[in-house]
């Protein structure tokens, strides 16, 4: 809220804690006022020169470090569509421009105070968190109280807008307390009288001892200076030529490492981290980490489309995977712990809309095609039999192809050709198939029941039951590949 609106708590406040951070709206009048810093179209409230400089003036009494934010994410209108840009303190906010998130060197301030204190009272959030764009520091401070609160410090939520950034994350059962009381908590923590506290006890924040300081040891994604510098050169160039900055994201989501790629029009691209994640709680971190250190580098602005590199099945319209190089977990109502979807992946980087999964058995019959199609295979594939090598090698539109891929997952998918028009790409990894089929419950048991069926009918006329060798085999894969075949069309292929 407005700084009018946060006045009295404030006030009373500054004479209770050892530190305070004051972002969000609030902090575009202590800037002004304070270091005559210029805050453009930003909220401002002009009537309260007097009342900043009595506040600064209670915090030097009182031995209080104040903060205030030294970058800003700012944008030429109040709108989700807004044009962004960034500045600090020596640039200030240009007019034309208000500030609606904080930039990435006020969080890391932020999150270092967070990490030293014992006890953290939040009401409101730094940025318009509502507007994805501007949300990358309302998220850090939440990440930063998450992990402090897992250290055991005692983490206060207060406000409706605090409490639903909690509500969005899924924090609520994280964080000590997040309050439902909205306009009650900020009157308690304004010091004002409250009939039922009164009748009970004294005022629960009067004559407080500070606790002792922790300082906590959260692992953090660090993304090279030379990688951050490439992109914002990238968009200044795109910016100063007049062409609008737009970016890709490819993601590879391997069993024990994910590197993320950002690339621009033109065949440009750039590795811009390889992280340790083994399981998804480790993965979704991780991301979002990399979300939010990538903000000011591409200048807020959102990406033009995303494909997630994984190994497992993909949903028929791309937006949820099983990550079967990942450990299984099974958690609430048997679902996987190893189940993600477009949706909780951090919205700046992976717009839901503009988000893919992509089976990387399938991913690379795409490049296999393409390398065909460019007359490339010869530079990366050497053929196993006597062919002629003044001849350029290529996929024959007569045929159909096996990609394998050599690893603990048996993977191997299928270009496959009708009329010489590439018809389908089949993935299949025979590593995962379930040795006895999973519980009732389970969504896989129904096609796993329906493989097993069908394989046992074909192969042995319902006689013998399945063996591993009719699954994982060289004559096991093609069977596997009969029957996903009989399933989405009806026909049935030749097996053996």
């Amino acid at each position: 809220g407005s700084l009018e609106k946060k006045t009295k708590m404030i006030e009373y406040l500054i004479t209770k804690v050892d530190a305070m951070i004051i972002a969000g709206a609030p902090a575009y009048t202590f800037k002004y006022y304070l270091e005559k810093t210029p805050i453009g179209n930003s909220i401002f409230a002009e009537n309260l020169k007097d009342y900043v400089l009595n506040i600064v003036q209670l915090a030097k009494e009182n031995n209080v470090k104040l903060y205030l934010p030294v970058d800003f994410i700012v944008a030429d209108r109040f709108s989700f569509e807004a044009a962004l840009d960034y500045a600090d303190d020596t640039t200030g906010i240009p007019d034309g421009m208000m500030g609606l998130d904080i930039g990435k060197r006020s969080r890391e301030i932020f999150r270092s105070i967070i990490e030293e204190s014992s006890t953290i009272v939040w009401n409101g959030p730094p940025g318009v968190f509502e507007f994805g764009r501007f949300a990358a520091g309302t998220k850090a401070v939440l990440d930063a109280l998450v992990d402090k609160a897992a250290e055991g410090a005692t983490v206060l939520v207060s406000g409706y807008d605090t409490c639903t950034v909690c509500k969005v994350w899924s924090v609520e059962d994280k964080l000590t307390h997040v309050s439902t009381g909205d306009h009650v908590s900020t009157m308690l923590l304004s010091g004002e009288k409250m009939p039922g506290v009164e009748a009970l006890s004294p005022h629960p924040l009067e004559n407080q001892e500070p606790r002792k300081r922790r300082k906590g040891n959260a692992d953090e994604i660090v993304i090279e200076n030379k990688v951050l510098e490439k992109l914002h050169k990238w968009r200044t160039s795109m910016i100063k030529a007049k062409t609008e900055f737009s970016y890709f994201v490819a993601v590879d989501i391997g069993g024990t490492n994910t590197r993320v790629v950002v690339g621009i029009e033109g065949g440009k691209f750039v590795t811009v981290v390889k992280f340790l994640a083994s399981d998804l709680a480790t993965l979704l971190r991780g991301l979002f980490q990399v979300s939010e250190n990538l903000t000011e580098a591409l200048g807020g602005t959102t990406s033009a489309g995303s494909v997630v590199d994984v190994a497992g099945p993909v949903s028929e319209n791309g937006t949820k995977v099983e990550l079967t190089n990942y450990r299984i977990t099974p958690g609430p109502g048997g679902q996987s712990s190893r189940i993600m979807s477009v949706k909780d992946l951090p919205p700046f980087l992976f717009p839901q809309k503009k988000t893919k999964f992509l089976n990387d058995l399938e991913a690379a019959c795409f490049g296999l095609m393409k390398l065909s199609g460019e007359q490339n295979l010869s530079d990366y594939f050497v053929p196993l039999h006597e062919v002629d090598h003044e001849r350029n090698m290529s996929l024959q539109r007569h045929n159909n192809y096996i990609v394998c891929a050599v690893g603990t997952g048996l993977g191997s998918g299928v270009i496959k050709f009708d009329n010489g028009q590439m018809t389908d790409v089949i993935p299949l990894e025979a590593g995962h198939m379930f040795v006895t089929l999973p519980a009732p419950s389970h969504p896989q048991r129904e096609f796993d029941n329906g493989v097993m069926d069908y394989l046992s009918e074909r192969l042995y006329d319902n006689k013998h039951p399945i063996e591993w060798e009719d699954v994982c085999s060289g004559r096991g894969i093609a069977n596997c590949f009969a029957a996903i075949e009989h399933h989405k069309t009806g026909r049935n292929p030749p097996i053996g």
